[in-house]
């Protein structure tokens, strides 16, 4: 595979492919390399800076009669941190988040459907620094949830009118 995640936290990654059975891998600005094992698999561990988010490294083989295979680039990149909106109901309809798992800043759009008999009233926050417009927010950088509220809808009267005498 092209792309390779870092720990998002430490930044360590392992890129790892196959080539020839005991093939020189060779990779990064200073001819850095590795060997093939025996099945033709191979690891380069490496490690980001600490503000660095991705990295693209350069790795061709080298085999036993010295004949190089092109380039072939790898693309590392830090996992991000993704936050978690639970939604909930007070048991009067179905609710849901869309998406539903994401990134701080992201745009998150809420929807409600009241079962029959009730009509949605609002959203209520129950965890998370948001404030909800028009059914959505914005992601912060920690998990949210929400609950939809509903409210039973007015009994319906039949007034009659009747003549008078």
């Amino acid at each position: 595979a092209p792309i390779f995640y870092a720990d998002r936290a430490a930044g360590t990654y392992q890129i790892t492919g196959t080539a020839d059975a005991g093939s020189e891998i060779l990779y990064g600005k200073n001819g850095e390399s590795v060997y093939a094992a025996g099945d033709g698999s191979f690891a380069i561990q490496g490690t980001l800076k600490e503000q660095q988010t991705s990295d693209a490294l350069y790795i061709r083989a080298q085999d036993s009669a010295g004949n190089l295979s092109a380039w072939q680039s790898a693309l590392v990149a830090r996992q991000v941190q993704t936050y978690t909106v639970t939604v909930t109901t007070d048991g009067n309809g179905t609710a849901s988040a869309d998406p539903s798992t994401t990134v701080a800043g992201a745009g998150i759009n809420l929807s409600a459907a009241p079962n029959t008999g009730y009509h949605f009233k609002e959203w209520q926050v129950i965890r998370g620094n948001v404030t909800i417009k028009d059914d959505k927010f914005t992601m912060p950088d920690s998990n949210v949830e929400v609950k939809a509220i509903f409210e039973e809808d007015a009994p319906s009267c039949t007034y009659r009118v009747h003549p008078s005498p």
